[in-house]
């Protein structure tokens, strides 16, 4: 079959129409409805960040920025009737009305559509990467006795931080939105549920709903489906939603009683290719000569770590998914946050802020292709944690 489509930002629609329920101008709204919630503007405390030397308050600086330029739309619940959802993640599509969705809410940025449907499925796109068309096999109809069902596909279905980040957030609203008319339904959420997927539902009390697993090699048709988009916008998180739902998430994980240190080094040295710094030994041993024991997230259970982290005052490592564990903090943690000089990840923010705790960045530098951390920085970054 011959896929023609054309993308649909899903932010400029909304914006477009102000906000409120899309209309019927164009004729794919007649199976597309938007039931919004009120936009969140309120303001972002930023007196958790802190600041220890001129590149940690450039970076506060961008992060402002940031939060005050890129708009916050209302999540909302979207109602897609004989819509199809287009491989692993669930891309949202029309075939008959030729229509594709994307935003940073709901899909992926255009960026990473145009790679993702590049690479797996081999589109071919227009000079203004608005228009695609690619060959594949025809629509299969997914077909249960129960009517409708819940769709919730994800981008970074494969990184747990992703999980915690997106999925928890987006999954707590949809069940708060439309339990109701759910019912039993089953929820179609990834292409795989890793490990730690499967125990997420569990928590989130999806344990009676089946999960029905997206493929890569598949589009699939539902007759009607209820999705919520994103509770966030690129690096704009939607805070009081989303800090609730990370607190009833909190609530609801076990957590096993360990004595745990109140001062922990996160590594990744498990994962040395993956951005990886020169010098992240010395960076680790000094936080050992200041108090703090070195753990590798992975050798524990989900419940170990909910129940680690609970104990920690303050937790510092290279900028990744495990420090998303902050959530399992109580109010006033602090988390330091070191990343490199190509990758500046705000979204650590976003769970401090959200829950109450403090922040501070430091950003490695890149010397003839070599990135490595100031120590005498590094030092004043954890004295500045560590300042009541």
């Amino acid at each position: 079959m011959k896929y023609d489509l054309r993308l649909k930002s899903y932010e400029r629609l909304v914006f477009e129409h102000d906000n409120k329920n899309l209309n019927d101008d164009e004729s794919f709204f007649s199976t597309f409805r938007a039931k919004s919630c009120t936009p969140n503007y309120q303001p972002v405390n930023f007196g958790g960040v802190r600041v220890f030397d001129e590149n940690s308050r450039t970076i506060l600086k961008e992060l402002q920025h940031v939060w005050s330029h890129v708009p916050r739309p209302a999540p909302a619940i979207l109602r897609l009737d004989g819509w199809c959802v287009l491989g692993r993640n669930g891309i949202a599509i029309n075939p008959e009305l030729g229509v594709a969705f994307s935003g940073q809410m709901f899909g992926g940025s255009i960026e990473y559509l145009k790679w993702h449907l590049t690479t797996a499925f081999g589109a071919q796109w227009s000079s203004d990467n608005l228009s695609f068309s690619f060959d594949w096999a025809e629509p299969e109809q997914f077909t249960s006795s129960i009517e409708p069902v819940g769709f919730i596909g994800m981008t970074g279905q494969d990184i747990f931080g992703h999980w915690l980040l997106d999925f928890v957030p987006r999954a707590h609203f949809f069940r708060s939105e439309v339990i109701d008319l759910l019912g039993e339904s089953p929820v179609l959420a990834s292409p795989f549920l890793p490990p730690w997927g499967r125990h997420f539902l569990s928590v989130m009390n999806f344990r009676d709903v089946h999960a029905i697993e997206l493929a890569s090699d598949k589009v699939l048709r539902l007759r009607r489906a209820y999705t919520p988009t994103m509770l966030k916008s690129g690096y704009v998180v939607d805070l009081p939603r989303s800090g609730a739902a990370w607190r009833a998430f909190v609530a609801n994980m076990q957590r096993s009683e360990m004595d745990g240190p109140e001062k922990i080094y996160v590594s990744r040295r498990r994962w040395p290719t993956q951005r990886p710094i020169a010098n992240e030994p010395a960076i680790a041993d000094l936080a050992v000569r200041r108090g703090y024991r070195i753990i590798s997230p992975e050798h524990y259970s989900l419940e170990e770590q909910a129940g680690l982290f609970s104990k920690a005052r303050i937790i510092v490592g290279e900028d990744g998914s495990a420090l998303h564990n902050i959530i399992y903090c109580q109010p006033g943690a602090r988390l330091g946050v070191i990343g490199r000089p190509d990758r500046r990840n705000f979204w650590h923010f976003a769970f401090c802020a959200g829950l109450d705790h403090s922040i501070a960045y430091f950003e490695c530098e890149n010397r003839e292709g070599v990135v490595s951390a100031d120590l005498d920085r590094v030092d004043a970054m954890l004295a500045a944690l560590e300042t009541e």
